[in-house]
């Protein structure tokens, strides 16, 4: 067997995980789980990646103490995010989260002084989230213009974290395709967009794909930890990229959704859809894997749950899977609707207060109990991938036979029932870690050149799948009518 190490960081957690593949088996052995900590630095919010960086280090320390042989590592995070590194090639502030309100409206602005919306979207296939790299880069050019006339390189965060490991630095192609930044249809920067915020094509490392190395943990950190020098592979470094990689799909024309604190929903197809229907819809155009492109769209996913569950945690109302799960079923009746995209979900200050607001606007009984709660996003989210699951199947010509739920949500049986209910197409839920076990197989992509269809249908082999049928269409029907028509969509 074949030990390949996954360090898989998510907007939460990180996780450091040694695959052990061979033709037949996958096994897998989590040495580290930690909290990828937050800093607020003057009213900012930014990730602490020092504290994310020694946790790594850590548990490559712990993987050379069992003295096994690894034939590399691969890094994926979440996208957009950005370090940002002057001309002595040190960091100039620890890179900016996602979540920080200082992009509020500045897509507007962007939109009427540097560049139009349709010209942007024509270009790079991204849709418009105001947390996207350029509109980052763009508020930080703004409002805090020292900084930005001080960067020399701009590194994506998986990015700079193999820079910290190896003292190279490249850019990886998924990771880099989320920002709004690259010519989708050219798989490049794009001069005209980075033009338009003031910056050069010399900004960005060389960009490089999937598979191909990263180099070698340096001689310092060898030193330093007593580490092998071992090779650091790029992945999809793009969390969900390496996810849409790991999909178990034995046939072609599936969709796929994967399911955690944000809800991805879409399909692969080998060329980007850059207009203006796909603009009005926002779908997005990302990189994958072996050229292909995820067109998706972002949809909110448990974020709303793990909002409310937080606030009930310090009201001192404790919830187990098993509670939510039977609150949900007690509470199941299509009573109220909420579109979970609604920006006023987007990063509440009580969730809660939000989700009555947002019923009261729209006409509906905001007094709930907890357990309703739950059964309204339950309910809400699986007829919102009704909706974009439509729109999806409608924009590529034909309706995927089945939908692949894979990552974290692949394990809520409720959601994954529901969402084969209202989609009325079966759903395959599987697996778990789909995000780590992408990023390993990648790496062994860079081994053995396999391709993207052999990977699939190994883990296919590898990993346990739950089909979930549809059920009570006609009841899911009459709600989405409802659904749609309370959210004016």
């Amino acid at each position: 067997m074949k030990n390949y190490v996954a360090i898989d960081l998510g907007a939460t957690s990180g996780r450091v995980i040694i695959f052990s593949i061979d033709n037949a088996t996958v096994k897998q052995n989590e040495i580290h789980r930690f909290s990828t900590k937050q800093l607020v630095l003057n009213g900012h919010l930014h990730w602490d990646i020092d504290d994310i960086f020694q946790n790594i280090i850590f548990a490559l320390c712990e993987i050379s103490k069992m003295r096994i042989p690894i034939e590399s590592i691969g890094i994926d995070t979440w996208g957009v995010d950005v370090m940002l590194l002057g001309k002595d090639g040190k960091p100039l502030v620890p890179p900016f989260a996602y979540r920080d309100r200082y992009t509020e409206g500045v897509p507007e602005r962007f939109f009427q002084k540097a560049m139009s919306q349709s010209r942007l979207y024509s270009i790079s296939g991204i849709q418009v989230m105001n947390f996207n790299t350029i509109f980052q880069l763009y508020a930080i050019k703004e409002d805090m213009p020292e900084l930005y006339s001080r960067i020399d390189k701009i590194l994506f965060v998986p990015d700079g974290i193999a820079w910290m490991l190896t003292g190279n630095l490249s850019t990886e192609y998924t990771i880099a395709s989320t920002s709004a930044l690259l010519d989708a249809s050219t798989g490049k920067f794009s001069p005209e967009i980075l033009s338009a915020i003031g910056l050069t094509l010399e900004a960005f490392p060389p960009l490089i794909n999937p598979s191909e190395s990263k180099g070698v943990i340096c001689q310092e950190l060898r030193e330093k930890y007593s580490l092998p020098a071992w090779k650091v592979v790029a992945v999809a470094s793009h969390d969900t990229a390496s996810a849409v990689a790991s999909v178990p799909a034995l046939e072609d024309g599936f969709a796929y959704l994967s399911s955690g604190t944000w809800s991805l929903m879409g399909v692969e197809i080998e060329h980007p859809l850059c207009d203006v229907e796909s603009e009005r819809l926002n779908f997005t155009n990302e990189g994958g894997v072996n050229s292909t492109i995820r067109y998706l769209k972002n949809i909110t996913g448990m974020w709303l749950l793990e909002s409310c569950l937080k606030q009930w945690h310090a009201l001192g109302r404790e919830y187990s899977y098993d509670e939510i799960a039977d609150m949900a079923y007690s509470s199941h009746n299509f009573s109220r609707f909420i579109d979970p995209d609604s920006p006023c979900f987007a990063s509440p200050e009580n969730m809660l207060d939000a989700i009555a607001e947002y019923l009261q606007r729209t006409s509906q009984m905001a007094t709930m109990s907890d357990a309703e709660i739950i059964s309204l996003i339950f309910e809400s989210l699986a007829l919102k991938y009704r909706y974009v699951f439509d729109r999806l199947s409608k924009k590529i010509g034909y309706r995927p036979c089945v939908l692949h739920v894979i990552g974290g949500g692949s394990q809520n049986k409720i959601l994954n029932q529901y969402t084969a209910s209202a989609l009325q197409v079966p759903v395959h839920a599987g697996p778990k870690e789909a995000t780590a076990i992408g990023n390993a197989f990648i790496q062994s992509m860079n081994q053995d050149a396999s391709s993207l269809k052999d990977i699939r249908k190994q883990i296919s082999q590898s990993v346990d799948i739950e089909i979930y049928v549809p059920q009570d269409m006609l009841l899911w029907n009459e709600a989405y009518e409802k659904f749609c028509k309370i959210n004016s969509l």
